[in-house]
């Protein structure tokens, strides 16, 4: 207990002046960490995944891009017209004034004319030029009279006319690697011929749910039993998110199962995540059995909710052990578990990065601790601006609030807030939640 005061006091004397946190170890084995660094931690550790798998692009949404992809030709590959106009060549137009028009128009997906022979034609927006033809003018500005264009000096040579290469260069990145694929991407890729993509191969994740308190829903309710929300939440949350049904299973509370059963799995499996036994209890097994079957970082995290929290790696598995409680391990998969996935994809930072925004906050709020703390707020309108208000219920189990509020407000340890203080807000529909 002294070394862990001693630690407190040093951290809290740094803290006073000014200096960055430091980590440190407490009487449990946990490393006392912040957020921030722990992020750095967790970015040092894991090694991306090597799997890759080519798949065809109505297969491949969201799926993280492994190779950066280049356009394969120019395009357009040919010049093509803008707009709904008429066709002629510029320079025979100054010489000439008038051009008559030809019979017959140039259609989008038409064979190239090959010559206009001093005259002009009409053209359809994504046609192909005429060989001879640099220049549009729109069907709003064309004057015809007895079959003749007039007044085309008034035309600035290449207008309307989309030049070889004005969209795309030859060469051109379009998607770097570790970008997940969106609608836009794959439409993008079409557009230039590509029909299939080098993609980082699913990852096989298992969720394991420990204690002897956990039954599933549906079953008679026993006293000292709870329903199994994490089960639901957390599988819920990676297929919203990655696209994956990922596996589940419950182990009760007996250090030679849970042992036995992360061995098994952990050749089955590129990341187990469990919850529940992360703790310092003598009943959390979890990380009393880790340290045994490889390499194993245990955290304290200071912030709340989600403190414990721990990551090991066995045979070619990772894992992830998340707190027992529904919020607190939401939370931490929010901002832990899907960094590590990520991260095994080696999908780009913005993948990962959480989307704040500034919003006013309408609540008072001050804890003198050395914690960051999230808090559960709700959207509302005072005086025609967005305002943030607290829920009254913040504790690490109170599903309720969770599903009835709009998002997270990040403060540092310590900050105080305000009616009108401008808060880091992150709404949960930016989060898959």
């Amino acid at each position: 207990m002294r070394r862990n005061n001693f630690g407190r006091l040093v951290m809290w004397l740094a803290e006073f002046a000014g200096l960055k946190p430091i980590m440190y170890a407490n009487d449990t084995g946990a490393v006392e960490i912040s957020y921030e660094d722990l992020l750095a931690e967790l970015d040092r550790l894991i090694t991306p995944a090597q799997k890759h798998q080519v798949l065809l692009l109505n297969q491949a949404l969201h799926k993280v891009n492994a190779k950066a992809v280049y356009a394969p030709m120019d395009w357009p590959n040919a010049p093509i017209s803008a707009m709904d106009g008429y066709a002629f060549n510029w320079q025979t137009a100054q010489n000439l004034v008038d051009l008559t028009v030809e019979d017959g128009v140039s259609w989008t997906g038409d064979q190239r004319k090959l010559a206009l022979n001093q005259s002009a034609c009409r053209i359809s927006t994504g046609a192909l030029m005429p060989l001879d033809a640099d220049t549009v003018i729109t069907q709003e500005q064309a004057l015809i009279e007895a079959g003749v264009l007039k007044y085309l000096d008034k035309i600035k040579q290449g207008a309307h006319v989309k030049p070889i290469g004005s969209d795309l260069a030859k060469g051109q990145l379009l998607i770097q690697a570790g970008e997940r694929l969106k609608p836009r991407h794959l439409a993008l890729l079409a557009s230039v011929g590509i029909d299939k993509v080098e993609v980082k191969a699913d990852l096989k994740i298992l969720l394991l749910n420990t204690g002897n308190e956990v039954i599933e829903p549906g079953e008679k309710h026993i006293e000292g039993k709870t329903y199994n929300a994490n089960r639901y939440g957390l599988t819920a949350y990676i297929q919203a998110v990655f696209g994956w049904v990922c596996d589940s299973q419950n182990l009760a509370d007996d250090p030679t199962q849970i042992k036995q059963a992360l061995v098994d799995y952990a050749d089955q499996y590129d990341l187990i995540i469990t919850t529940g036994g992360s703790s310092v209890g003598s009943r959390d097994y979890i990380r009393q059995v880790l340290p045994k079957l490889g390499e194993s970082y245990h955290w304290h995290v200071q912030m709340k909710p989600a403190k414990p929290l721990s990551l090991g790696k066995i045979n070619q598995a990772w894992l992830l052990a998340l707190p027992g409680n529904p919020v607190a391990a939401m939370v931490s998969m929010l901002l832990f578990g899907r960094r590590v996935i990520c991260r095994l994809l080696a999908a780009n930072a913005c993948e990962f990065d959480l989307p704040y925004c500034e919003v006013t906050a309408d609540f008072s709020w001050f804890k003198p601790d050395n914690k960051m703390h999230w808090l559960l707020v709700s959207c509302c309108s005072v005086a025609g601006q967005t305002r943030l208000q607290l829920h009254e219920q913040q504790g690490s189990s109170h599903l309720l609030s969770l599903t009835q509020a709009q998002g997270w407000v990040k403060l540092a340890a310590g900050q105080e807030v305000k009616p009108g203080d401008k808060v880091r807000f992150i709404a949960f529909d930016q989060l898959g939640l």
